[in-house]
C-alpha cells in the first residue's frame, strides 16, 4: 500500500497520467497498481462505483465550464449516489469524492471532509417514499417523450417520422437509469418499461415512404392499377408490421446505447436488428439502415479509443497506452473507412514498437535484481511482473519468472 494519504496519491496520478483518466475506469486500475486503495476498507469498490457513475465526468465538465455551482452539483450526485449505495460508510464516499476534486484543484486541501466523524446524509434518518419518487419519474419521462419529440413537415418524397435530438435522447436516458435503480429498489423489473412507453409514441409518427411514393402513382396512373397497387403494398407491410416494430425498437434501443458511449453493445444490437429482419418487405432497406448504424458506431468506437490514448501517448506513458488500445475489441469492422483504419494500426504499430523497447530495458534490470538477490525476486518485482504481463501476456520471460516464483 502506497505511504501517501489517498487524495494526495490522486493528485499525483492525474498530473501524471492527465486528467481525462477520470472519464472512466483508468484511475481506479492506475490507483491499485501504485497500492493506494486501504485493503481493509471499500475505497476500491467506492471509487469503482463512482466512476461508473459518472462522478469524474461530472467534474470534468464542471472544470472544463468553470462552473461556479459545482459544489452544489456534485452534492447531488452524491445524494443519489447515497440512495443506490447505502451499503458504503457516508464519510468514506464522501472523503473519496472530495479526494478526487482535490486531485482536480479545484478543492483545497484544507476542505476536504476526512474519512471519520462525518455525520451519516440525510437518507438514512429521513424515510423515502420510492413509489412515489418513481411515480413522478415516470410522469417526467411521459412528459418528456410527448414534448420533445420532432416531427419534420415532410414532402412527398422525404420521410416525416418522429424522432428525438441528441438533447432529448441524453435527458431521456438518465431518466431511463433512475427510473430502472427505483425499480431495482421496489423489487420490480422496468427494463422494457422506458423502451415500450417510448415506442408508443414514436409508432404514432412513423411514416414509411413507401405508402407516400403508392400515393404519388395513385396522381399519376389509372385508378383501378393503383387501387391494386395499394392494396397489395398494404398487404405486404401489414405481413411485416411485427418485424418492422421489433427493428424500429431495436434501432431505437442501440441509437441510446451510441449516445450513451457503450459503442460494443450499440454495434452488437444493431447488427441483431439487421440480421432479425427477414420479411421481404423493405428487407434490404432495413439491413442497409442497420450496417450504416453498425459502421457508424464502430468508426466512433474507435475514435473514443484514439482519443483517450493519444494523451497518455504524448504523455509517454506507452504501457498504458497500449494496455488501453488492446482493451479495445479486436472485430471492430473499420473496412469502410481506410483512413481510420490506417491510422489505428500506425498507432498499434508505434505502441508495439516503443513498448517492445522499453521491456527489453526493463527486463535486463529485472533480471539483474533477481540474481542478486539469489534467485528470489522481491515483492516489487512481483508487482511489476503482473503488470507487464497485462500488457505483454504471451512474454516467455515473464511468464517463466511468474511461474518459477510461484513454484517456489
Amino acid at each position: 500500500m502506497s505511504d501517501l494519504a489517498l487524495h494526495t496519491t490522486i493528485r499525483q496520478v492525474l498530473e501524471k497520467h492527465g486528467q481525462e483518466i477520470l472519464s472512466d475506469l483508468r484511475l481506479v486500475y492506475i490507483l491499485s497498481d501504485y497500492g493506494a486503495f486501504d485493503k481493509l476498507s471499500n475505497d476500491h469498490a467506492i471509487s469503482k462505483d463512482l466512476q461508473i457513475g459518472g462522478y469524474g465526468q461530472l467534474l470534468l465538465d464542471c472544470l472544463s465550464s468553470k462552473d461556479a455551482d459545482w459544489q452544489s452539483k456534485t452534492g447531488g450526485f452524491i445524494n443519489d449516489f447515497f440512495t443506490t449505495h447505502d451499503n458504503y460508510d457516508s464519510a468514506e464516499v464522501i472523503y473519496i469524492c472530495d479526494a478526487i476534486a482535490y486531485g482536480l484543484g479545484m478543492l483545497p486541501e484544507s476542505s476536504i471532509r476526512k474519512s471519520g466523524g462525518v455525520p451519516q446524509p440525510s437518507s438514512t434518518s429521513v424515510s423515502i417514499d420510492y413509489a412515489a419518487e418513481l411515480q413522478k419519474l415516470q410522469n417526467e419521462y411521459l412528459a418528456l417523450l410527448k414534448s420533445s419529440i420532432v416531427v419534420p413537415s415532410g414532402n412527398l418524397f422525404k420521410k416525416p417520422s418522429g424522432y428525438y435530438p441528441i438533447d432529448a435522447q441524453n435527458k431521456l436516458y438518465l431518466l431511463e437509469k433512475k427510473i430502472w435503480m427505483l425499480g431495482q429498489e421496489l423489487g420490480h423489473d422496468l427494463t422494457s418499461w422506458c423502451a415500450n412507453e417510448k415506442q408508443k409514441v414514436l409508432a404514432k409518427y412513423t411514416f414509411p415512404i413507401a405508402s407516400q411514393r403508392w400515393g404519388l402513382l395513385f396522381v399519376i396512373v389509372a385508378p383501378t392499377i393503383a387501387i391494386i397497387i395499394i392494396v397489395v403494398n398494404l398487404i405486404s407491410s401489414q405481413s411485416a408490421k411485427d418485424e418492422t416494430n421489433a427493428f424500429i425498437k431495436n434501432i431505437s434501443y442501440a441509437d441510446s446505447l451510441s449516445q450513451a458511449n457503450d459503442y460494443i453493445a450499440a454495434i452488437d444490437v444493431y447488427k441483431l436488428a439487421g440480421t432479425s429482419y427477414t420479411k421481404s418487405y423493405k428487407k434490404v432497406k432495413y439491413k442497409r439502415i442497420a450496417e450504416t448504424r453498425a459502421r457508424e458506431a464502430s468508426a466512433s468506437l474507435v475514435y473514443d479509443f484514439l482519443n483517450k490514448v493519444q494523451p497518455l501517448y504524448d504523455n509517454k506513458d506507452f504501457y498504458e497506452a497500449l494496455k488501453l488500445l488492446n482493451s479495445m475489441p479486436k472485430d471492430v469492422d473499420l473496412s469502410f473507412d481506410e483512413t481510420l483504419s490506417k491510422r489505428l494500426t500506425a498507432m498499434k504499430t508505434d505502441l508495439a514498437a516503443k513498448c517492445e523497447i522499453l521491456l527489453s530495458v526493463e527486463m535486463d534490470d529485472i533480471v539483474k535484481n533477481i540474481s542478486e538477490s539469489k534467485g528470489k525476486p522481491s515483492n516489487v518485482i512481483l508487482n511489476r511482473i503482473d503488470y507487464l504481463l497485462t500488457i505483454f501476456p504471451s512474454n516467455y520471460w515473464l511468464n517463466f519468472i511468474k511461474n518459477k516464483s510461484t513454484a517456489q
